[in-house]
């Protein structure tokens, strides 16, 4: 006598449980599909929808585990793309007359946060005092001194690239070095 087959058993699979086994397999596909879609559209709305209209070409942007691209960290850029993008967040989210970001969005993200006064989305928030005058400041920061820092009330982006561990001395000494410069400027 031969041992009974299983429903497993190839040729005994019940067409129930075969559909339910080619459903879960399409699920698994579908789920794996949408996952790269989102990895490839968020990548591809970064690279067209922002780097494109901003005349960026000359970029990197690491992926975070998720296959995503990493939004606080790990892009690389030249410095006059920096300086394009603190005038856009000067620009609250324009460039060239076009809406590319939303104002509110800009707004949000150059708010501090009820966790940590000094921080919003991914742009850092501080006034500077210089010659006994506050001046507003948004700043985004990158490890080993890469800075862009913006200054509303002065029409200002600066841009800084430098090595450092940390992030140096460059918080403090910017605005103190570069702020007199423009105010004297203004003045005449």
């Amino acid at each position: 006598m031969s041992p009974p087959q299983s429903e497993h058993s190839s040729g005994n699979a019940s067409p129930t449980r075969a559909r339910s086994f080619a459903r879960a397999i399409r699920r698994g596909v579908r789920r794996e599909s949408q996952a790269q879609a989102r990895r490839h559209g968020a990548e591809e709305f970064i690279k067209t929808e922002l780097l494109k209209r901003l005349d960026i070409t000359q970029y990197q942007w690491e992926h975070a585990t998720s296959g995503l691209p990493k939004p606080a960290a790990g892009s690389s850029m030249l410095s006059r793309d920096m300086l394009t993008f603190g005038q856009l967040i000067l620009n609250k989210g324009k460039w060239k007359g076009e809406q590319l970001i939303p104002e509110v969005y800009i707004e949000r993200a150059t708010t501090p946060s009820r966790i940590n006064k000094h921080y919003g989305f991914f742009w850092w928030v501080d006034d500077f005092t210089v010659g006994g005058k506050n001046y507003h400041s948004f700043q985004g920061r990158g490890a080993g001194g890469q800075f862009i820092f913006v200054f509303p009330e002065l029409d200002l982006v600066v841009v800084i690239t430098s090595h450092n561990k940390g992030m140096g001395d460059m918080l403090k000494t910017l605005p103190q070095r570069i702020i007199p410069a423009f105010v004297a400027k203004e003045r005449r």
